[in-house]
């Protein structure tokens, strides 16, 4: 059994329809922060090992899924959009203050599958298989207790993942050198390429639009990033 303490930073841009142009312009910041030690969730992990021979391990682990909930305080910002008379309609209708604010994030389950297996002349070759349980993420719901018409419905719609590791260990005495997979190696270095490649997005959103995909669904069907 464990408890987990946990802090929150969410922060956001604030979207507004220019009335002038009838563009879709971010017109404020918001920053949401809690506490540490004001925030957690008790939860629980379960793992067994069993060796069939002397040269194989198999493990497995399940950690449990922790909901909590989190109080905290909300900072509204307003960004200047080069629009004077719009600017001043926008930080008149802004909170003023530190308005308090709620929220609750379920953290997802996992599975962790491993296996040791003893090839001889030092060599150990390690397998593992990570599962999380991401779909019970489905949405973020902000809610500003004292506020009309502020609060915040998030679709995250995630899925559940699979992770796959592989490494292969060799011993010379009491000296370990350790090789992960090539194939984890090359994935990553893909990754990061794409993120050296990408240039951000000046409106702080679209980066993506640059390795051709669509503009992004949410902001074409309701104007919020």
């Amino acid at each position: 059994v464990d408890y987990r303490f946990s802090k929150v930073q969410l922060e956001r841009n604030v979207p507004g329809v220019d009335p002038f142009t009838g563009a879709v312009v971010p017109v404020a910041h918001v920053k949401l922060n809690s506490e540490l030690l004001s925030n957690g969730g008790w939860g629980y992990n379960a793992g067994i090992m069993y060796k069939p021979i002397e040269e194989i391990s198999i493990g497995a682990a399940y950690r449990s899924a922790i909901t909590i909930d989190y109080d905290g305080t909300a900072t509204f910002t307003p960004r200047p959009t080069g629009n004077a008379v719009l600017d001043a309609l926008v930080a008149a209708g802004l909170p003023t203050g530190t308005p308090p604010v709620q929220t609750s994030i379920h953290f997802p389950s996992s599975i962790n599958l491993g296996a040791a297996i003893g090839l001889g002349g030092g060599f150990l070759l390690a397998l593992e298989a990570d599962w999380t349980e991401w779909s019970t993420f489905q949405s973020l719901a902000i809610t500003f207790p004292t506020l009309t018409g502020r609060d915040i419905l998030r679709p995250t719609l995630w899925q559940d993942s699979w992770a796959y590791r592989a490494g292969l260990e060799k011993s010379f005495g009491a000296w370990a050198v350790r090789v992960p997979a090539v194939v984890l190696f090359l994935c990553s270095s893909a990754v990061l390429a794409v993120a050296v490649y990408l240039k951000p997005d000046p409106h702080g959103m679209g980066t993506h639009q640059q390795l051709g995909l669509q503009p992004c669904g949410m902001v074409l069907m309701t104007g919020y990033p």
